[in-house]
């Protein structure tokens, strides 16, 4: 209860160790007396069951989760190397708590195509990275990639807005992953070079 958001700069500091604290729950359940096996073999059986099911049910998601992820990276294949990316990654209102798995999906641009994407996060003694092209300033890093609809009221990055600030001079490419509706205006000018599952990428006509 008592946890911060983010500790040493790393956000979700609460929300990762909530689970080991809901783990610890059944685990301090104990018997005052003797152990009584029927009811110790029921406790034992439910429990099973339970991580059975939730070990189904996660690698069930886990696989829609994979085979979206891979269809959205195909965009990777009209990156040449060495590309500036800017990604805009959506997320509905009043969802603070979920975490969407594609929040980090361009940092595959960095892997594949050696290129520069927006969606990492420089932390002086935390990581290993070095960010040695900050002419994008704010979306240099994360996480300006993470954008809500327009008219959201919980605060953060609009989708409008971003389109509206993002710096064309200094990007190559632009990439739209599961973005929520918005200005169909703000992307004039810009050429899409591919189009998948809510994705899309743009090239900035030079």
């Amino acid at each position: 209860m008592i946890l911060p958001w983010t500790v040493f700069g790393s956000a979700y500091a609460d929300m990762r160790l909530a689970p080991y604290v809901i783990a610890l729950i059944p685990l301090a359940i104990r018997f005052r007396e003797d152990t009584h096996l029927p009811t110790a073999r029921a406790i034992a059986l439910i429990g099973v069951a339970v991580l059975l099911i939730r070990l189904a049910g996660v690698t069930w998601s886990m696989a829609i989760a994979a085979n979206d992820q891979n269809a959205k990276l195909e965009a990777l294949d009209r990156l040449p190397h060495g590309a500036k990316v800017v990604s805009l990654i959506g997320r509905q209102c009043g969802r603070e708590w979920a975490v969407p798995r594609n929040s980090h999906l361009p940092g595959m641009i960095m892997a594949r195509r050696e290129g520069f994407s927006n969606d990492q996060w420089i932390i002086e003694g935390t990581n290993l990275l070095t960010l040695r092209y900050r002419q994008p300033r704010f979306f240099a890093a994360d996480p300006s990639q993470i954008v809500l609809p327009t008219g959201c009221r919980e605060g953060g990055w609009w989708i409008d807005r971003a389109l509206l600030a993002w710096p064309r001079d200094s990007f190559d490419y632009i990439w739209l992953i599961d973005p929520p509706p918005f200005d169909q205006k703000l992307v004039a000018g810009l050429r899409p070079v591919w189009r998948g599952p809510d994705s899309i990428l743009y090239q900035v006509e030079p």
